[in-house]
């Protein structure tokens, strides 16, 4: 296939998503038709199917394309490389979500999508349990495991309060915040 080729789709498959994605602010997925998204982003049903059978094969390639650039931004921050301080990381995970806010905001809004939430924080607990092994001693389990649900529900919590408030401060000024209070619980962790 040629490079114009590749853009055309390239392009056919943003317009659809982002069609999806503003369609999923009015409505739930259920009431959401393939008439329906095509007319909306102007492009032919038939098109719609060279590229997915259904809506909801649409918002699971839209979702499965989110965790694996989510996965590629964890990866590319080694424990070693952050040396305990996960600003960098956090910053990279803030300027991400800065840049796929009406993704965040459905996910994480009124159509809240557990099942995505679930596969990034199993994402975050193996990166999170592997880095927190190079700094710190377990001795106590249950604490351990406290602590990162507590830190994976606080960040969500951050992220969502950040989102929903039109992101007032600048990624970089989150990222700094967050970093702030997972190092007091690292703190705490180690006495």
């Amino acid at each position: 296939m040629n490079k114009s080729n590749n853009r055309s789709v390239i392009k056919t498959k943003k317009l659809l998503k982002n069609g999806l994605l503003e369609l999923l602010d009015k409505k739930s997925i259920e009431k959401i038709t393939v008439k329906e998204l095509t007319d909306y982003v102007d492009i032919n049903r038939g098109t719609f199917y060279l590229h997915y059978k259904d809506i909801y094969d649409l918002l699971e390639n839209t979702e499965n394309e989110m965790i694996d650039d989510f996965y590629d931004i964890l990866q590319s921050h080694q424990a070693m490389e952050l040396n305990g301080k996960p600003f960098e990381l956090l910053k990279d995970i803030f300027i991400f979500l800065s840049e796929n806010v009406e993704f965040g905001k459905l996910i994480l809004g009124k159509n809240r999508n557990y099942n995505f939430i679930n596969k990034l924080k199993n994402i975050l607990r193996e990166k999170c349990f592997k880095d927190w092994d190079y700094f710190l001693t377990k001795e106590n389990n249950d604490l351990y495991e406290d602590y990162y649900e507590f830190i994976i529900s606080g960040s969500i919590g951050i992220i969502e309060n950040w989102l929903f408030s039109d992101m007032k401060r600048p990624p970089k000024e989150m990222a700094l915040i967050t970093e702030d209070i997972i190092l007091k619980g690292i703190d705490a962790l180690k006495k």
